[in-house]
């Protein structure tokens, strides 16, 4: 068998940069489909549901969450990472995936009474028994993830994605329409892992075989060790309000910002996802060549704060209109959590893109120090939060937490490869400057403009006017490097595909 190896050191700079823009292309293709049918179905599930039965169910996610990081062992991005990668290293790595999800799903069974009794809902003893199916499923198909996306074969990819997320869509609306309440979104969790672990199965060649190398694995675990403590304490750092509010505030409470978070992380998940799939193999492949590395990483800082501050900032202006529109009345809690979570959103989309660099160099140790330190942080400003009895004081110590920890968060990484506090501002000033323009001047249309009270009306006018204000701000006024770097680098590409067509005479 022939394993994908990583590009050579010496790879020309335009097949990189064909390879990073082929990713990002059907990654975000892919993606954008994703999620419109995703909140389409989302919205359905809010209209047909209630507040109380998401809240149920995100009780029992957090630790299936939690279990299905351990299960993985941190070894898809071992995998990826790797310069060297034998069959043995694919063969070991799944039979210890297995084994693990499989004992952490028993477990996860067993322990389903401790869990309605933490959280004293008796629904939750049956949930957990039937999501624990989930710890069996992930991880099998951990092995062929990881070769698809060190291969950069992303088309294929973005084709699992869309398909899992229709058909598990299908599933969860069929359920919910007949009056299944919470089983309803089991079925499309479930269905989720199910169908994309078949795709995964389905499109991937690789086959494991009854072998495993004792030093293959732990040569895995010299790298993936780290990470897996890493995920821990940023899971828990970022679960603990989950855990809190559903504890101490209820099931309606923790619906309510489990729906403004959900919504909030909409977006930049799908942003993280493309980047993340795309750029750690990329920055994995020149990480020999650190001044490279660095200016690739710089870019996509860039990029990553092009797209997520207008649509954070306009998410914060039109969140009343958004939310009455499209989720209903009864939703109306989650517009001031809304509002307040915008601001953490923006800090976790900056700071997320560190793990590229921690991985990429090998520097997982160094990754698992920061998020100990970090996630104490957190968890401490969230029980501050809890302690003052509602979901907007948790949102707010949240976001008042990341503040605080993103700029340390970007420069600890960002001197593995010589950036400072200068090379991060001038990445991302201009993206913010022309966000806050934006921000500013829809809010005064909506507040002193003539338009109806209505909630639609304010969204199909200001929306799309925001994202132009935004595009000129970017454009014309602020000449925001990262837009046209990556305007030239497009128009390049299409300039060269245009001059490489034949004429049709």
């Amino acid at each position: 068998m022939t394993l994908p190896p990583h590009a050579p050191a010496d790879e020309n700079r335009s097949s990189l940069a064909d390879r990073v823009l082929g990713g990002i292309a059907w990654s975000a293709l892919g993606n954008v489909f994703q999620q419109v049918v995703a909140f389409g179905i989302s919205v359905t599930l809010a209209r047909l549901l209630s507040p109380r039965e998401f809240g149920v169910l995100a009780m029992v996610t957090v630790l299936l969450g939690f279990g299905n990081l351990l299960a993985e062992l941190g070894f898809t991005a071992a995998l990826i990472q790797r310069k060297d990668l034998s069959p043995a290293h694919l063969d070991s790595a799944f039979w210890l995936t297995l084994a693990s999800g499989s004992l952490l799903g028993l477990g996860f069974a067993l322990a389903a009474p401790a869990v309605a009794r933490f959280y004293s809902e008796p629904q939750l003893v049956a949930v957990t028994r039937v999501m624990a199916v989930n710890f069996v499923l992930v991880p099998t198909a951990a092995v062929q993830l990881a070769l698809m996306q060190r291969e950069m074969r992303f088309k294929k990819l973005a084709a699992i994605g869309v398909g899992k997320v229709v058909l598990a869509g299908a599933v969860g609306v069929t359920l919910a329409a007949l009056d299944q309440g919470i089983w309803s979104l089991v079925a499309h969790s479930l269905c989720l892992s199910a169908f994309g672990t078949a795709g995964l199965w389905l499109f991937s060649s690789w086959r494991p075989r009854l072998r495993f190398s004792v030093s293959s694995a732990r040569e895995l675990w010299d790298y993936s060790g780290s990470l897996i403590g890493f995920g821990v304490a940023n899971f828990w750092a970022r679960n603990a309000d989950n855990i809190l509010v559903g504890r101490f505030i209820g099931a309606t409470g923790l619906g309510i910002y489990s729906r403004a978070y959900s919504t909030m992380l909409l977006p930049l998940n799908q942003i993280a996802a493309v980047l993340t799939t795309v750029m750690f193999p990329a920055l994995a492949s020149i990480q020999d060549d650190r001044e490279r590395l660095a200016s690739v990483y710089l870019r996509a800082v860039g990029g990553v704060a092009l797209v997520t501050t207008p649509v954070m900032l306009g998410v914060f202006v039109l969140a009343e209109d958004f939310v009455l529109a499209v989720f209903g009345s009864q939703w109306a809690g989650v517009v001031p959590v809304l509002q307040v979570l915008v601001l953490l959103g923006v800090m976790q989309s900056l700071a997320s893109t560190v793990g590229w660099l921690y991985q990429a160099l090998g520097h997982t140790r160094m990754m698992f120090r920061w998020g100990l330190f970090s996630s104490a942080v957190i968890v401490a400003a969230i029980g501050v939060g809890v302690w003052m009895g509602s979901p907007v004081s948790v949102a707010g110590a949240y976001a008042g937490a990341s503040v605080l920890l993103t700029p340390l968060a970007l420069l600890l990484p960002g001197r593995l490869v010589g950036l400072g506090v200068a090379d991060f501002t001038r990445a991302i000033w201009g993206p913010l400057a022309a966000g806050v323009l934006m921000a500013v001047t829809i809010g005064a249309l909506r507040r002193w403009s003539p338009l109806p009270a209505a909630p639609w009306p304010h969204l199909l006018i200001l929306a799309p006017l925001g994202a132009l204000i935004y595009w000129v701000a970017v454009s014309q006024i602020f000449r925001v490097e990262s837009y046209v770097s990556l305007r030239t680098l497009l128009l390049q590409k299409l300039r060269g595909r245009a001059a490489s067509t034949p004429n049709d005479s």
